[in-house]
């Protein structure tokens, strides 16, 4: 019945700039240069009392975000731009345990973006400035789940929970969720769940407004984007022997994104404006799998099989994997993994309707080493590591004209206490 109340606090700020080499051996396809500035306040209050069995914790944290983003020497007409926004609210959740193996969980976020844009346009280009209206989004949310003992060696645990969006601007949703979990007492488990995600329009929609006047206020009239989330899985821990140990997860599933923003023009939409028009279905399975067969030695792999509706969705190869192994020795630790995929189409999806993507790049295989001495000296714990990434010196890129490196080595020290 012991009480354990603290708090903390967390400031951080960062700077990051970054170039665009253009696409390989093309230097007039460079965009310029990319600079951010960011910080994060955050303040948190956290209590705990009574046991793993019967009680209650939570925690209220109250935080602000802000920066900007600039943007230097676009290609013309659109010269610089200059961005800043601010993000706060507050995030209020409590977890209790009001009887053995029963949970319920509550709480409510707040939170609040703004912020503005400076359009520096070329010459005779139009130079334009744009103040972004403050969104608000009240998030209440309540679940509970229970275990319960079906027979010797199962348990069941079913949850129920839903999350209500109030929005200031875009209108109100609710995303329920549902799971069901079947377990066994020798290390089997299957899974079902059914769940809601819901995103709203940004303050994007009306900074794009103020470059193509032609779109109006019609952002205002935008619903929130859904995406309707199922699953099935299935997981093993099963041991060998003394040192060897076997686990294996497999989930199937199936996303179906409704209602996603787009600006569309005559005939899709008469007059031009935003409109919730995208939609698509993704169907896939992750497979993932971790052997140790004993003396520091483990060996794991993973492995995705995506197939979406939409052939060019960027970023969805229809396969990819990864696997390797690592050796644990009391003096060093050494590691040896690859990953690859299949060929697949990049950049974003653009939100204009009828937009067509076709940059694409192929797949690649990839094999990376690492290699770590640990060293201890009055208490503190240190690691010396070198790497290896890319070790056969693949070509392979992300984006068509932008090369990875070739083979490269890191090396360096972590330490703690």
């Amino acid at each position: 019945n012991d009480a354990l109340n603290d708090a903390s606090f967390t400031g951080a700020m960062v700077s990051n700039s970054a170039r665009d080499p253009g696409v390989l051996g093309q230097p007039a396809s460079r965009t310029g240069r990319y600079d951010t500035r960011g910080s994060l306040l955050s303040l948190a209050l956290r209590h705990s009392n009574g046991s793993v069995d019967r009680g209650a914790q939570g925690v209220l944290q109250l935080y602000r975000s802000g920066g900007n983003g600039d943007w230097y020497g676009q290609p013309a007409p659109d010269g610089n731009t200059f961005a800043a926004f601010t993000l706060r609210g507050v995030r209020f959740r409590e977890e209790l345990t009001p009887w053995r193996g029963g949970g319920i969980s509550a709480g409510i976020d707040i939170d609040e973006i703004t912020g503005d844009v400076r359009f520096d346009r070329v010459a005779p280009a139009l130079r334009s400035t744009f103040d972004g209206p403050q969104l608000r989004v009240l998030q209440p949310h309540v679940a509970i789940s229970n275990r319960f003992r079906v027979s010797k060696g199962w348990a069941v645990t079913p949850s129920l929970g839903v999350r209500a969006y109030d929005h200031n601007t875009f209108g109100d949703e609710i995303a329920p969720h549902a799971g069901l979990v079947l377990e066994r007492d020798t290390g089997m488990q299957l899974r079902a769940q059914w769940s809601r995600g819901i995103n709203y329009p940004g303050v994007d929609v009306a900074a794009l407004s103020t470059l193509i006047p032609v779109l109006g206020t019609t952002w205002r009239d935008l619903a929130p984007e859904r995406m309707e989330h199922v699953e099935l899985g299935f997981a093993l821990q099963h041991t060998l022997g003394a040192t060897r140990r076997l686990t294996v997860d497999v989930a199937a599933f199936r996303d179906a994104v409704t209602d996603r923003y787009l600006f569309a023009f005559p005939p899709l939409s008469v007059p031009p404006g935003f409109r919730n028009l995208g939609a698509y279905r993704m169907h896939g399975l992750e497979t993932s799998l971790r052997l140790d067969v004993g003396g520091g030695v483990a060996l794991f792999g993973s492995g995705t099989w995506l197939d979406p509706s939409i052939s060019t969705l960027p970023s969805a190869p229809a396969r990819s994997f990864s696997g390797g192994a690592v050796w644990d020795a009391r003096r060093w630790r050494l590691s040896v993994d690859a990953n690859g995929q299949s060929g697949m189409y990049v950049n974003t999806l653009a939100r204009a309707a009828n937009a067509a993507n076709s940059a694409r790049v192929d797949g690649f295989t990839v094999w990376h080493g690492r290699l770590a001495v640990p060293v201890t000296s009055r208490g503190a714990r240190t690691e010396l590591f070198v790497g290896a990434d890319n070790l056969f010196d693949r070509a392979y890129s992300y984006l068509p004209g932008y090369p990875m490196p070739g083979r490269w080595f890191t090396f360096g020290a972590r330490a703690g206490l």
